[in-house]
């Protein structure tokens, strides 16, 4: 072996410093155990810095040297997958500070694996050494860390063939971000979601022919770990200048460290976001990650279950030419079940041959014909991300309270405005307005007619208004509704507005479970509405049906009892809602 001493890295506060650098945790790694000092130093420097997949790694892996050294074992091993074979990459020995870092033990265990490289640590101290050949030639010392190699992206890329391959895809993605953020749910799929636009972005960009190659990608495997991550951050500036409302930050960028950048990169730079089935992979993938992400007690109504927003598209019935709207868009969810719902329609219609292209026609839709607006801007960002990912149309999501109708106050809802006074409004409203909120500002309260003598009024009172204001003589409206609205005493001058404005077509109620997984609790029911065509038309008999089985447990487990696809069944049976 090489005399010359290898290059040192003393580790500090869960990150590299090359030399000799005094530890703060010094006299704490004295008291260490080595196999503290791997689970709370090693593995983390590993893992979270230099990149290293801990799936790939063996504690005490067996080597065997024959004759009568017999066999030995490892700290740790980490491996890497070439040509669909793992292989010994880094071979790494662990002291206590107070043991020599022994080279040579390190160096034999390497040589018989046949990995590339191997390291001695305390802990503090890091001797780095590229594996000589024994007895052919001598171990290097090398000068920097080891770090695992990089794959060079291709400029020819493949779509996710199946939703199985996709989620094993950004699984290992969402893993590496909640591994080193260790933050909410919430967090992690922001992070995640940067990652996606950007990709997707590049895409646009290159399909555009605005530039020539893509950038979300390893080009080359000397590249700097920072130029590769500042290339990602440059992606989400752009599409930041397109949509100012794609991201809460004035300068979005992404916070992970370089080199889980790289690993997320390296997984998904072969990929094509663009080319891969919207709605039945990415779509799916992206609705489940929202499940998941607002299955809590804080996030509430944020998410409506997404059989109750099926059922709800599926009466509505949208159609290639009409208009939607929902004032309290939340993550997207009935714009997103709408899209899925005209796309079936442009498929049957093409393979009757009546149109001849489809994909053309969708983008058209989703980018025309869909609108929606929330208060928050967090919930915005994630819904645009929805729609992206099933095929744009996120352009009208806009970071608004619905209820005001701001001509003036926000140019962005300009196009809103625009389809209320030059079609007269919208086709259809899709919308789970928030419940129990109180609304007491007296300009906002002064333009509705349900609240004109009053100092305050229930949000969802407000939304109801608003929603038949916003909608055209004969357009249809669905909403959920806390059920207060139709049997407390105190609103009974809500529900003579429902009936001199409306026709009601059915009161779908529901269970009180039904929100429960989404952290929200009031008992409800869907109305299904249609704005009267003119002052005196009748009200015709009202659907009544009532949910017991709403096909998930308070926990949001599936059940295999569910009422509503039988109840959408027999309405459809009978003709639908009769629209």
């Amino acid at each position: 072996m090489e005399k010359r001493r290898a290059k040192q890295t003393t580790f500090t506060n869960g990150r590299a410093v090359a030399g000799n650098v005094p530890s703060p945790a010094s006299e704490n790694m004295k008291n260490l155990r080595e196999r503290e000092i791997e689970e709370q130093v090693v593995i983390p420097f590993l893992r979270d810095y230099l990149g290293y997949d801990i799936g790939l790694m063996r504690r005490q892996l067996p080597v065997r040297f024959g004759g009568i050294s017999g066999t030995k074992y490892a700290d740790l091993v980490f491996f890497v997958v070439v040509n669909d074979v793992k292989t010994p990459y880094l071979v790494v020995e662990v002291k206590t500070p107070e043991a020599d870092l022994d080279v040579r033990q390190a160096e034999s265990y390497a040589q018989q694996l046949k990995a590339e490289y191997f390291t001695v640590t305390n802990g503090e101290t890091w001797l780095w050494y590229k594996t000589g050949t024994e007895g052919q030639e001598t171990s290097q010392a090398i000068k920097y860390e080891a770090h695992p190699p990089t794959t060079i992206g291709k400029q020819t890329l493949v779509k996710f063939s199946t939703i199985n391959e996709a989620n094993r895809v950004i699984d290992f993605l969402h893993n590496i971000i909640w591994n080193e953020k260790s933050t909410t749910p919430e967090d992690a799929l922001k992070e995640l979601t940067k990652f996606f636009v950007s990709r997707i972005v590049d895409e646009q960009q290159v399909n555009e022919h605005e530039k020539e190659e893509y950038d979300f990608r390893i080009k080359s495997e000397k590249e700097d770990v920072i130029d590769i991550k500042n290339r990602v951050n440059l992606l989400l500036l752009q599409a930041k200048k397109k949509d100012a409302d794609m991201f809460v930050d004035e300068k979005p960028e992404i916070t992970l460290k370089p080199y889980s950048v790289i690993k997320i990169v390296q997984k998904l730079q072969d990929y094509s976001l663009i080319k891969t089935d919207k709605i039945e992979i990415l779509g799916e993938i992206y609705q489940n990650l929202l499940k998941e992400t607002y299955t809590d007690k804080v996030k509430g109504q944020r998410f409506t279950p997404r059989n109750v927003v099926d059922f709800m598209v599926e009466l509505i019935n949208p159609k290639l030419s009409e208009t939607i709207y929902d004032p309290a868009c939340g993550t997207g969810g009935f714009l997103v079940s709408s899209l899925k719902h005209v796309k079936r329609e442009l498929d049957i219609a093409f393979d009757r041959g009546d149109i001849h292209n489809p994909s053309e026609k969708y983008k058209e839709y989703a980018d025309s014909k869909l609108y929606g607006t929330d208060i928050e801007r967090t919930v915005i960002q994630l819904a645009k991300a929805n729609m992206l990912v099933h095929g744009d149309g996120h352009n009208h999501l806009i970071v608004h309270d619905g209820l005001y109708s701001d001509k003036a106050t926000n140019s962005k809802t300009q196009a809103i405005e625009q389809v209320v006074s030059s079609d007269r409004g919208f086709n259809i409203i899709l919308t789970n307005p928030p419940f129990g909120g109180v609304k007491i500002d007296p300009e906002l309260l002064s333009g509705y007619k349900l609240a004109q003598k009053a100092k305050s009024e229930l949000t969802q009172v407000l939304f109801i208004e608003r929603c038949v204001a916003l909608l055209k003589n004969g357009g249809r409206m669905g909403i959920i509704l806390p059920d207060g609205i139709l049997n407390n005493m105190k609103l009974q001058y809500v529900r003579e507005y429902i009936m001199q404005q409306t026709i009601i077509k059915a009161v779908i109620s529901l269970p009180n479970n039904t929100f429960k997984p989404y952290g929200a609790g009031p008992k409800a029911s869907i109305l299904f509405l249609q704005k009267k065509k003119y002052a005196n038309e009748k009200q015709d008999s009202i659907l009544m049906a009532e949910v017991e089985n709403i096909g998930y447990t308070i926990s949001g487990k599936e059940e295999p009892k569910k009422d509503l696809p039988l109840i959408l069944q027999k309405i459809e049976e009978r003709g639908g809602l009769a629209w």
